[in-house]
């Protein structure tokens, strides 16, 4: 029964949010589709927000972006160093600080008028530089070791499995041999007789090997 009220519900969400009304009763049919059509068209500006923890009535946090670098980021002392020399102005290049012998190292540094920063940064880049040199070899003769060390492994394996393959070939032949002495003792045996005729009770009798063989 219709009692001439109309009934409108809200969404939650910002003060800008978008009130959906709802009618009912069978005589505002003309209301009801206007409303509809006001409401499908209020709707259309509405953006989905899939940021679930924010709470009704807040704005959500800007989710940020981070771009992709193009190569690789340079880290560490070297990095370091390089951006230091760029700001001293070192008239040398890495290269030549670090891989020149030590008597055109010590010339450098007494022929070339040099401020106390650029020398202490020279000599920072050739000790790092040549450190960086000697773990490099030592990883390398780790290396090396450990090459040989698994290549001699294979060998003792390979070495293992070939006398464990004789040691097999061998017990087979032991085997073989203990079968054909048991059935000879056995046939010589059975083949001797007492003065009386009689077969030699195996439980009181045995053979015996002399030294000579018989």
């Amino acid at each position: 029964e219709d009692d001439g009220y109309h009934y409108s519900c809200s969404s939650y969400g910002s003060p800008a949010s978008v009130n959906t009304n709802c009618s009912t009763g069978s005589n505002d049919t003309e209301h009801s589709s206007g409303s509809s059509s006001h409401s499908s068209t209020s709707l259309n500006h509405i953006h989905h927000n899939h940021t679930y923890p924010t709470q009704p009535g807040h704005t959500p946090r800007e989710v940020k972006k981070y771009a992709k670098r193009d190569g690789p980021r340079q880290k560490g002392p070297h990095s370091r160093d390089a951006k230091r020399a760029e700001e001293l102005k070192l008239p040398y290049t890495f290269d030549r600080i670090i891989e020149c012998p030590v008597e055109e190292f010590n010339d450098l540094m007494t022929k070339t008028k040099l401020t106390e920063a650029q020398a202490n940064l020279m000599r920072d880049i050739r000790r790092r530089g040549k450190n960086k040199v000697a773990a490099q070899n030592c990883r390398k003769r780790k290396m090396e070791v450990l090459t040989h060390l698994e290549d001699e492994k294979d060998d003792v394996v390979k070495t293992r499995d070939k006398l464990a393959s004789e040691r097999h070939h061998m017990e087979l032949l032991t085997r073989q041999a203990k079968d054909r002495y048991s059935a000879l003792y056995s046939h010589i045996f059975a083949s001797l007789r007492d003065e009386n005729g009689q077969p030699y009770d195996p439980r009181l009798y045995s053979l015996q090997e002399a030294s000579d063989g018989n």
